[in-house]
C-alpha cells in the first residue's frame, strides 16, 4: 500500500487519526463539527490474551514494569499492523492490548478475514516472550462481523472534538469475540454471507470459525489529507492538538508520571439509533460528549479515547497525562460528579457507569510507527476499567488509591471487597456520592508550630494595629512557591486577630475555577452573610436581599444580581433586564464592596485573598475595588507569582511580604516537632528539603526505608511546572538531570546529541535560569546547579528506565574520555553511572578501584563496601569471572586484616588460595 506524506504535520494527523474519519471529513466541504455516516464493511476486534498476566507481574517489578509492557505492545502493534495495513484494513481504536480494524470497500469480508489468518500465523513469534527473566504466552482471539457502523462526529463547536463509532453492529463485534479460541479467527453469520464461495467454515457457538480462506486480491490505495487539515486537528487530544494549531510539532516521549483514570461506559446510543434515528442519537451522543469535554477540561483533564463494549461505548479520560494537573485525584472526582450530575438533569436518553483510579503508570505512545495513540499503561488503568465493568448504571466506583489521596471533601461509601480480573486478592472499592464541600485549600504546612516566620507576622500585625489607629484599610501582597507556608501564616494572622475581634472573610481561588467569574467571591459571601447548610434556597435568599437593604438602600433592586452569583430566587426587576453587561458588572460589583464595608463598620475585617494566581479576571477586579475602599480591612493577598495581577495595579500599593526558604534551625525545629528522627536522618531531611515546611513535613513523615523517595504531593507540584515547559527546555532539563545535582554545558551538548543543538542548549538554560530551575555556579564550579534538589528528582524520574539506562551510559564514557589520560579519573562517579546503565562489567572495574582508593587512603569501612558491591556483581556473573571473584577475595582479605577483624580475613584469603589452586 502506497502513502503520501507531506510534512511531519500530515504524518502525525495520520497516525493518530483512523483513516475513515480522514477520508469522510475530506468528503465535507462545510466541515461542520456535527456529522455522521454509515460505514458498510467488516470490523475486526483482535484481542489478545496473556498481557494481563504480563501486567500483574510486571506490576510488582515497579515503574519499570510497565515500561517493559509498553515495549511489548509496541513491537505487538508494529507486527499486526503491517499486516492489517496490506489488506486494506484501517485501525479505528486501540483498547489497551485489543485493535479494532474497519476494513470497507470491495471484498471487505474476505480482505478482513486474510488479515485475521495472516496475524494469527505471526503469533508464532510471541508465543514465547522473555520479558524480566520471566517467559510469558501470548495468544489471540479475532472476530469479524459485518454490517453498518455509525461513525459520529461530536464535541464542541469550537474547542475538542471526538470521533465515536457507534451501534449495535459495533457491539456485536465484541460481543462475539468470546465465542471463538485463542489462535481461532471466527466470523458472524452475517460476515460469513459476504464471503466469497470456495471458504471453508466450521459453525460453533452461533458463529462460525474460518478454516480456509480463497485468497482476496490485495488493495491497492493511497492515503491523502485534505487540502485543509487544520480542523481535523481538533480530534486530536488536546496536548497534541495545541502546538500544530499554533504551528509546532507536539512533543511526548515515554515517561512515568501519575495519573487518574477515568473509564465511562455509555449506555444507550445504539438502542437510540435503532429506535429513534440516526439524527436523535447524533444529537444526544453530542450533547453528552460535549458535557464530557467541558467538565473534564474544567478540570484540567482530557477525553484520550474512545473504545467498544459489549454492552454501550467506553470513554477513557486520564488527569495528569500528558500534562499535570495538581491533585489530579480531586479534578477528576468533581469532574465526574459534575458530567453525572448534568447528565441526570439533561433529559437525555442515555446512562453510564464509571470507574476510576489513580497511581503511577507509563505513559507514552502505544501502536505502531504509522498508527498509534498517546494512552497510559500499568495496573492503575486496568483497575479503572474493571471498577467501570463492576459498577451499575448511575454508579461512580473508585479505588482505594483514589479517594486517599483525594483527601476530604467527598461523600463515599464504602463497599464490599472486589474480586477482578488480573488481581490474586479482592480489592477495596469506594462509592462516589457527592462532593461534600465546594471549598478546596492548596495544600501547604497545615501542621506543627510557625517557625521562622516572626518578622513576617510582625509586620502583618503591625499594618493591623496601623488600621484600627487611622481607621483605613491597608493590603500586603504575600508570595512565595508552594508549599513555602503562605496558608500557615495567614491563619496564625487570623487567629491573632479573631482573638482581638475582628472578622475574616476568605477568598479562594482555585485551578479549576480561574475562568468562573467571581468564583472565589462566592465563598466569601456565604462565610460574609452567616449562611446555614440547614437553611432554604428561599431562607438565604431573604438573608441577602435583607442585608443590601440595610447596606445600600438605592442598591437593593439590584439584589437580584448578587442572588444570580449565588444560584438563589432573588425576584428580578425591569431596572435589571435593561441593564447592558458592563453596568451589570459594576452594579454586581457596587453591590459585594458594600456588603464588604458594611461589616467593617461593625468590626474591623480581615479579607484573605488566597491562591491570587489562579484568580479570574473579575474577581481581580472586584478586590481592586475593596482594596480601594476606605472601610476598616486588612486584605492579605497570597500569590505563587511575584507580581500581583495587572487588574491589582489600580489598587492602592500593597505592602510587599516575601516568604523566603526556612534556615537551617528554623527548620530542624520544624521537623522535630511533628517527627522524632535520628540525627543523621534530621540532616539528611533538611539538606534536602532545602528550606520549603511543606517538603520538609512531607519528607519527615517518610520511613526511614523510603527516605530517599519523593513524596507524590511534592512530585506534583513540581510536575505541574515541568510541564509548562517548551519542549526542548524540558528535555535539557531532563537530560541534566542524568549527570547530576550540578552539571557543565559541554556535558549536555554531548548527552544531546544534536538534538536540541548547542546554541538551543544555552537558550534553554537561560530560560531554565529565569524560571528558577536552575542557576549559574560560583566560579570555578562546574557551569549549572538544580536550584532544588527535587526538582531535579522529579525531572529524572519521569524519564523511561530504557532511556536512563542509555544516557548513564553515554555520561560515563563522556567522563571515560575526558580522563583517559590523567590519573585522578572520578571513579566514584564513573562507578554511579555504569551501575545506573547496567554495565556489569564496567560496575566490576569501578568499584574495585574505588575500593583500591579508599584502602589507601584507610579508609577502611568504605572500601569494604565497594570490594563488597564489586564482588556482588561478580558472583552474579558467575562463569567466566573467576579470576576476579578470586582477586576481590584476596582484597576483601587484605581490607579485613588491616580493620583487625583477622578471623575473617583469613577465611577469605584461604577462599582465594582455594580458588587459585582449582
Amino acid at each position: 500500500m502506497q502513502k503520501t506524506y507531506r510534512t511531519g504535520e500530515e504524518t502525525l494527523l495520520r497516525a493518530y487519526l483512523p483513516a475513515t474519519l480522514i477520508e469522510q471529513w475530506a468528503l465535507r466541504p462545510e466541515q461542520h463539527p456535527l456529522w455522521g455516516v454509515w460505514l458498510k464493511g467488516s470490523l475486526m476486534f483482535c484481542d489478545v490474551s496473556g498481557f494481563t498476566a504480563m501486567s500483574e507481574k510486571l506490576a510488582q517489578v515497579g515503574r519499570e514494569g510497565a515500561e517493559l509492557m509498553a515495549s511489548v505492545l509496541n513491537g505487538f502493534f508494529e507486527r499486526m499492523l503491517a499486516i492489517a495495513d496490506g489488506w486494506g484494513g484501517a485501525q479505528m481504536k486501540f483498547g489497551g492490548d485489543a485493535m479494532l480494524l474497519l476494513f470497507s470497500g470491495d471484498q471487505h469480508a474476505d480482505r478482513a478475514a486474510a488479515a485475521g489468518i495472516e496475524m494469527q500465523a505471526a503469533m508464532g513469534d510471541f508465543r514465547r516472550l522473555l520479558v524480566a527473566n520471566e517467559t510469558y504466552r501470548l495468544r489471540m482471539r479475532v472476530a469479524i462481523h459485518s454490517g453498518r457502523f455509525y461513525g459520529a462526529s461530536v464535541g464542541q463547536t469550537d474547542g475538542t472534538l471526538h470521533y465515536l463509532l457507534i451501534g449495535p453492529d459495533v457491539n456485536r463485534t465484541a460481543s462475539i469475540e468470546g465465542a471463538g479460541e485463542p489462535g481461532q479467527v471466527v466470523v458472524s453469520p452475517e460476515a460469513a454471507a459476504e464471503l466469497s464461495p470456495g471458504c471453508r467454515l466450521v459453525a460453533r457457538d452461533g458463529v462460525w470459525r474460518v478454516r480456509r480462506l480463497k485468497q482476496p486480491a490485495r488493495p491497492a490505495l493511497e492515503h491523502h489529507l485534505p487540502a485543509s487539515s487544520d480542523s481535523l486537528k481538533r480530534y486530536l487530544l488536546a496536548p497534541l492538538a495545541t502546538p500544530l494549531l499554533e504551528g509546532r510539532l507536539p512533543s511526548f516521549s515515554g515517561e512515568h508520571r501519575r495519573v487518574t483514570a477515568v473509564f465511562i461506559n455509555l449506555i444507550g446510543l445504539a438502542r437510540l439509533l435503532e429506535t429513534h434515528g440516526e439524527a436523535q442519537a447524533l444529537a444526544q451522543a453530542d450533547t453528552y460528549v460535549k458535557m464530557l469535554i467541558g467538565a473534564v477540561e474544567r478540570h484540567g483533564g482530557f477525553l484520550a479515547a474512545s473504545d467498544l463494549a459489549p454492552e454501550g461505548d467506553k470513554l477513557i479520560c486520564l488527569f495528569g497525562a500528558p500534562l499535570s494537573v495538581e491533585r489530579e485525584e480531586r479534578a477528576a472526582l468533581r469532574a465526574a460528579l459534575e458530567l453525572d450530575r448534568e447528565l441526570r438533569s439533561s433529559g437525555l436518553k442515555l446512562r453510564h457507569r464509571i470507574g476510576i483510579s489513580s497511581g503511577f503508570v507509563f505513559a507514552g505512545e502505544i501502536g505502531s510507527s504509522t498508527r498509534r495513540e498517546y494512552t497510559v499503561i500499568g495496573d492503575t488503568v486496568n483497575l479503572a476499567a474493571r471498577l467501570m465493568a463492576a459498577s451499575q448504571p448511575g454508579q461512580i466506583l473508585i479505588s482505594k488509591a483514589t479517594i486517599e489521596r483525594a483527601g476530604s471533601g467527598f461523600d463515599v461509601q464504602r463497599l464490599r471487597p472486589l474480586r477482578v480480573k488480573g488481581k490474586a486478592a479482592p480489592v477495596a472499592v469506594y462509592r462516589l456520592r457527592d462532593a461534600a464541600s465546594e471549598h478546596l485549600v492548596e495544600q501547604d504546612c497545615d501542621t506543627g508550630p510557625l517557625v521562622g516566620r516572626d518578622r513576617e507576622l510582625a509586620a502583618l500585625s503591625g499594618l493591623a494595629r496601623e488600621i484600627l489607629k487611622r481607621r483605613r484599610g491597608r493590603w500586603a501582597y504575600l508570595w512565595g512557591e508552594p508549599g513555602i507556608g503562605k496558608s500557615r501564616l495567614t491563619r496564625e494572622l487570623a487567629a491573632q486577630l479573631e482573638a482581638a475581634g475582628w472578622r475574616q472573610i476568605k477568598a479562594t481561588c482555585q485551578m479549576h475555577t480561574w475562568h468562573t467569574p467571581f468564583a472565589p467571591w462566592r465563598e466569601a459571601l456565604r462565610t460574609l452573610l452567616n449562611f446555614r447548610p440547614d437553611e432554604t434556597a428561599a431562607e438565604l435568599a431573604e438573608r441577602l436581599s435583607s442585608a443590601i437593604e440595610k447596606a445600600r438602600p438605592d442598591l437593593a433592586p439590584y439584589a437580584a444580581l448578587v442572588g444570580e452569583l449565588l444560584s438563589l430566587p432573588v425576584p428580578d426587576v425591569p431596572a435589571i433586564s435593561s441593564l447592558d453587561p458592563n453596568s451589570r458588572r459594576r452594579q454586581l460589583t457596587s453591590l459585594l464592596v458594600a456588603l464588604i464595608e458594611s461589616v467593617a463598620k461593625v468590626q474591623p475585617v480581615l479579607l484573605v485573598f488566597e491562591d491570587a494566581h489562579w484568580a479570574d479576571t473579575p474577581s481581580s477586579e472586584l478586590l481592586t475595588e475593596v482594596l480601594a475602599s476606605s472601610a476598616r480591612y486588612l486584605a492579605v493577598v497570597t500569590s505563587r507569582v511575584p507580581e500581583a495581577a495587572p487588574e491589582l495595579s489600580a489598587a492602592r500599593a500593597p505592602v510587599r511580604i516575601h516568604l523566603p526558604e526556612l534556615n537551617q534551625d528554623a527548620a530542624r525545629i520544624l521537623v522535630t516537632s511533628t517527627s522524632r528522627l535520628s540525627e543523621q536522618v534530621l540532616e539528611t531531611v533538611v539538606a534536602r528539603a532545602q528550606g520549603n515546611p511543606l517538603f520538609l513535613q512531607e519528607i519527615a513523615r517518610l520511613d526511614l526505608t523510603s527516605a530517599d523517595s519523593i513524596p507524590e504531593t511534592i512530585n506534583d507540584v513540581i510536575l505541574t511546572r515541568l510541564d509548562r515547559l517548551a519542549p526542548q527546555e524540558k528535555r535539557v532539563l531532563r537530560l541534566a538531570s542524568v549527570i547530576g545535582p550540578s552539571f557543565d554545558s559541554r556535558q549536555l551538548y554531548v548527552l544531546a546529541g544534536g538534538n536540541p543543538a548547542p546554541v538551543l542548549v544555552d537558550a534553554a538554560l537561560i530560560e531554565l535560569g529565569q524560571l528558577g530551575f536552575t542557576r549559574k555556579q560560583e566560579e570555578g564550579a562546574a557551569g549549572y546547579a538544580f536550584s532544588h534538589m527535587l526538582t531535579r528528582e522529579v525531572a529524572y524520574e519521569t524519564l523511561p528506565y530504557a532511556q536512563r539506562r542509555q544516557l548513564h551510559k553515554r555520561v560515563a564514557q563522556q567522563i571515560e574520555h575526558e580522563y583517559v589520560a590523567r590519573m585522578d579519573s572520578p571513579c566514584e562517579l564513573l562507578l554511579h553511572h555504569y551501575e545506573l546503565a547496567g554495565d556489569q562489567s564496567k560496575v566490576i572495574r569501578y568499584a574495585t578501584i574505588s575500593g583500591d582508593k579508599a584502602l589507601a587512603v584507610f579508609a577502611l569501612k568504605e572500601s569494604l563496601e565497594y570490594y563488597q558491591r564489586s564482588l556482588s556483581v561478580v558472583s552474579a556473573l558467575g562463569k567466566g569471572f573467576e579470576g576476579d571473584h578470586s582477586q576481590l577475595l584476596e582484597r576483601l582479605g587484605d581490607c579485613l586484616d588491616t580493620m583487625g577483624r583477622h578471623r575473617e580475613a583469613a577465611e577469605k584469603l584461604a577462599d582465594a588460595l582455594h580458588e587459585w589452586r582449582n
